[in-house]
């Protein structure tokens, strides 16, 4: 009660600042602030499928345009997190998924190659539930949007957390290029990228981007010299970088346009584990008998696998741990107008990956607890949507629309535990495996907008969607877990179920309050879909390998006002929404990560942020935002991490069920803290850019990013609770006037601080859940990146 007074009274504060502004800025339409400083442009988001001012629109967004990454040096989608509190992303610690993101406590399971995110990204309209994308370099961009909350309504099942929206950039109507080039010293990194556009003829245009990059790693692997198994390299990870995008541009000012575009992107180099680090040991030092110094920070101690295990899996080569991947990402979008009132838009989307990853999932280099993996994961994906956007100009619009999507996802595994001749059984096959799931989904949404007086409008509609997913094979080996000489190969195995249906009715209604061009107040109720599935990583696949889909219904208010005569602008937002049956992981069988249901959750907070663009210091903009998130387990019997057992702080014991009645060793983690859920998260900062002659600029940017502790884990083991953190980054440019020539100097986590995402324990650490006395297990995870320094020189024409 008290916090939503202090909210009613900060929705009603600001509105009283927005209905101050003199009458002159009241009077100013949309356009007019669509035209303010560069700085602090006023941005034009499609949160709704339609082009509406940030300040207009009833949604909670924050958006970066491409010239204010460029200028922060935010080149991928970990940068954004940092720069947007609530919004979790970082490396899944070896996970083929490619990460794991959450946003205001919401998310879903990195481990399950099957499995889509419940924050979802839309890249050119195409829609792309999977983390994996994080891979392909995010280059050459006109705007990203981050919507917060679910949105079924207009982005469909997989979006009940938000979505990530990236629009790249179209051509240009005269000849334009950019190429820059930029050399980062602690992971000795050179990093190009650039573009050439123009039109090829009055309605027909043309841009070429692309990027490269190649790293030697920021890590060093302190591996002894005297080990029997060392690394390939002591920097790590070393990765290369590429890709390019093509894009067609029709437009004759006439009914009808279109845009093609078509993105492809290879990455190779170290495996996914490379950077997996022990976080935390309890025992002081790993409990393999590795050399390590349990503490996150640039070194590593994770051993390639050596020589020996091509005689039981030529796959695995000379044991050179490696990751390649293969992206392509195509999107068609043809508009058109049927007449004045009524467009007819078609998105088509194709989405394909090819990733091989051969890693040692222990971190460690003693041979006897070597944990190699050959994982492999292909990713198919169709869609379609045809929408109908109304323009009648009165009190009444509509949008209505539909979508199908064509999916094939095969994942497969080949395990061992221990180097060839470590032991009298070693290698010990753990398990091989290969799984297809096929997908086919459709929807159909309607959404109206009525402007019920001059100043109130009442929006709203509904997605129902419906999908099956069905095991097309399962295949297996029968030996796995058995001293091998030779593997036998797998066969086939049927599943205890094959096929599973999903439908949903996803419902959402806005009132909004707009009394001048500088301010909007809004509440909204909605409802978001993520699809279940079978999961992909299980051994025991006489189980059934299902789970349930994850339902979120909620509220959510917010004020959105420019004022001081159009120099700042301000956001407030609040939301509680319920989860039921979320989608964590869990770790069974000691080394197997699985995809589950909690019962429910709760999320609830609130975000304020703000920019300010002084008039009296032309060149200058203040920013920030604040996120504070409550986020709890409302029912949730979670399975008990290594070392857990009666005597426990959260006590692990045999207890009945709720969902199937059987009893189980689990802990009732129900009033505990929700996953990746920092408490309190903040940022500040500025972006000054001045003319010190008529020929010469100069630019400046500074920012602080601040995240509470979090918890990393489904089991919230006490080992990995993410510490509490500090990024200050900071750039100095120098260049012409024109913007033709600009050097850089960029600065990213100067104070090089050290957290992560997600953790799970190290295998066959700690003891078996349940047993007295108990010793927990270590715990590992992949940390983020490290102090960064980079001159990058850019030319332009």
């Amino acid at each position: 009660m008290k916090d939503s007074a202090r909210f009613s009274s900060s929705l009603l504060a600001i509105a009283a600042a927005a209905a101050a502004v003199p009458a002159a800025a009241q009077d100013n339409t949309q356009g007019d602030l669509v035209e303010r400083t560069a700085a602090g442009a006023e941005i034009v988001v499609t949160a709704r499928k339609r082009n509406e001012t940030l300040i207009s629109v009833p949604v909670a967004v924050t958006a970066f345009t491409g010239e204010n990454l460029e200028k922060r040096g935010i080149d991928n989608v970990d940068g954004l997190a940092a720069n947007t509190p609530a919004l979790v992303v970082g490396e899944g610690g070896g996970t083929v998924q490619g990460g794991s993101i959450a946003l205001r406590g919401i998310s879903a399971s990195d481990s399950n190659p099957f499995g889509d995110q419940a924050v979802s990204f839309n890249i050119d309209g195409v829609p792309v539930a999977r983390a994996s994308v994080r891979r392909m370099g995010e280059f050459d961009l006109q705007q990203v949007e981050v919507l917060k909350g679910p949105q079924a309504l207009f982005y469909g099942k997989n979006s009940p957390g938000g979505v990530i929206t990236l629009r790249t950039a179209d051509p240009t109507d005269v000849l334009a290029a950019k190429i820059s080039a930029g050399y980062e010293f602690e992971a000795r990194e050179w990093v190009v990228d650039g573009f050439i556009s123009a039109p090829l003829t009055d309605s027909l245009g043309v841009r070429v981007a692309g990027y490269y990059s190649d790293m030697k790693g920021w890590v060093t692997n302190t591996i002894p010299d005297s080990a029997q198994l060392q690394p390939n390299t002591r920097r790590m990870p070393q990765q290369e970088d590429w890709g390019v995008r093509g894009t067609l541009q029709f437009d004759n000012g006439g009914p009808f346009d279109a845009t093609l575009k078509v993105t492809y992107g290879e990455r190779s180099g170290d495996a996914s584990t490379a950077n997996v680090q022990f976080v935390n040991c309890p025992l002081g030092s790993p409990q393999n008998g590795a050399i390590d110094d349990c503490t996150a920070d640039d070194r590593v101690s994770v051993a390639d696998l050596g020589p020996g295990y091509d005689e039981y899996a030529p796959e695995f080569g000379d044991g050179t741990t490696f990751l390649n991947q293969e992206q392509l990402l195509g999107s068609l979008v043809m508009n058109l107008d049927l007449n004045d009132s009524l467009t007819l838009t078609s998105v088509t989307g194709y989405y394909d990956v090819y990733l091989r990853n051969l890693g040692n999932f222990t971190a460690s280099y003693v041979p006897s607890g070597l944990l190699p993996s050959l994982n492999r994961m292909d990713i198919t994906e169709l869609s379609q949507e045809l929408r109908l956007t109304t323009n009648f100009g009165g009190p009444v619009e509509f949008v209505f629309g539909g979508f199908l999507q064509d999916s094939e996802v095969t994942n497969g595994s080949h395990t061992f535990l221990g180097a060839p001749g470590s032991g009298p059984v070693f290698p010990l096959e753990v398990n091989q495996y290969l799984l297809q799931q096929d997908g086919f989904a459709w929807s159909i949404f309607l959404s109206t907008s009525i402007n019920l007086t001059e100043t109130v409008e009442l929006s709203g509609g509904m997605r129902y969607s419906h999908e099956k997913k069905k095991l097309d094979f399962l295949l297996s080996d029968p030996n796995g877990a058995t001293p091998v000489s030779r593997t036998t190969g797998m066969v086939d195995v049927t599943p205890v179920v094959d096929s599973r249906t999903f439908s949903n009715l996803s419902p959402e209604a806005t009132l909004s309050w707009r009394p001048n061009a500088n301010l909007t107040v809004y509440g909204s109720y909605k409802e978001g879909f993520l699809s279940g599935g079978f999961n992909s990583g299980a051994t025991n696949f006489a189980t059934n390998l299902t789970y349930e889909p994850q339902i979120v219904r909620g509220f959510e208010a917010g004020v959105k006002a420019i004022t001081f005569d159009n120099q700042l602008r301000l956001g407030l937002a609040a939301y509680t929404y319920e989860i039921t049956d979320l989608q964590v992981q869990v770790t069974v069988e000691g080394v197997i990560q699985r995809l589950t249901n909690a019962g429910s959750v709760r999320s609830k907070g609130i975000e304020f942020d703000f920019d300010f663009s002084p008039r009296g210091l032309d060149g200058l903009t203040l920013f920030g935002a604040l996120a504070y998130s409550d986020g709890k387990y409302t029912d949730y019997q979670g399975n008990c991490y290594r070392g857990q057992n009666a005597n426990s702080p959260v006590p692990c014991v045999p207890q009945v069920s709720r969902q199937t009645g059987a009893t189980i060793l689990a802990q009732d983690l129900s009033g505990t803290e929700l996953i990746r859920t920092p408490e309190w998260a903040a940022s500040a900062g500025f972006i000054f850019e001045q003319e010190v002659s008529s020929a010469l600029k100069i630019g400046l940017t500074g920012d602080v990013q601040y995240s509470d502790s979090y918890v990393t884990d489904a089991t919230s083991s006490p080992g990995g609770r993410s510490p509490s953190y500090t990024l200050v980054n900071g750039s100095i440019s120098v260049g012409t006037a024109d913007d033709r020539y600009t050097l850089s100097l960029i600065g990213r986590n100067l104070t090089e601080e050290y957290y992560w995402t997600r953790t799970s324990d190290a295998p066959f650490t700690g003891t078996a859940p349940g047993a007295v006395p108990g010793v927990l297990g270590d715990s590992v995870s992949s940390i983020n990146r490290g102090r960064e320094i980079m001159l990058r020189a850019t030319f332009r024409y």
